[in-house]
């Protein structure tokens, strides 16, 4: 079976576009920190996020488990918050398959953890969630292109315009004839 820890952002974002369920389809167990859910949760649920509703309930069912914060080092790894952190030394210590984050910093600093550490663990983004539905047949290529325009035009959702329209251009690329 295939584990993967969520960070907040691309737990937000894809549940603001109702895509949550992608990641157990995907992924199997998908486990978050207990500081991704303060944020994602908690503070969505103070602010009246409708997401926060979404991951409330996917913990609330069972599919996403939350695991409580595991500790790392926080002076090797800059200025990264609590969730992105956490998210790090969970998926160091359950030596998972994949580790979803969107910042770019978190990125780089999970990557340079997981290569010292010398583990197989593989990071992907929200829009590396959506391309690998279409690659599974949980979304259809247009579908996939539908839901990353959805992501581009969310205020509330900070992916790179850019980096969207690179990956909607590989889509259509993929779909063409």
């Amino acid at each position: 079976m295939t584990t993967c820890v969520v960070d907040a952002g691309p737990l937000m974002a894809l549940a603001k576009i109702n895509n949550l369920a992608l990641l157990p389809a995907l992924f199997g167990t998908v486990w978050i920190t207990d500081a991704v859910a303060v944020e994602s949760v908690e503070q969505g649920l103070q602010l009246g996020a409708p997401d926060a509703l979404i991951i409330q309930t996917a913990i609330e069912t069972g599919w996403l488990v939350v695991n409580g914060d595991v500790s790392l080092d926080i002076a090797a790894f800059g200025l990264l918050g609590a969730g992105e952190l956490s998210s790090i030394a969970l998926a160091v210590a359950r030596q998972v398959d994949w580790l979803i984050f969107d910042d770019a910093a978190a990125r780089e600093a999970a990557q340079a953890r997981i290569t010292a550490l010398n583990l197989n663990t593989k990071i992907k983004g929200t829009l590396g969630v959506l391309v690998s539905a279409y690659q599974a047949g949980l979304l259809s290529v247009d579908q996939a292109i539908e839901h990353i325009g959805m992501l581009r035009v969310r205020p509330d959702v900070w992916i790179s315009h850019s980096l969207c329209d690179r990956v909607i251009q590989l889509l259509k690329t993929r779909a063409s004839p």
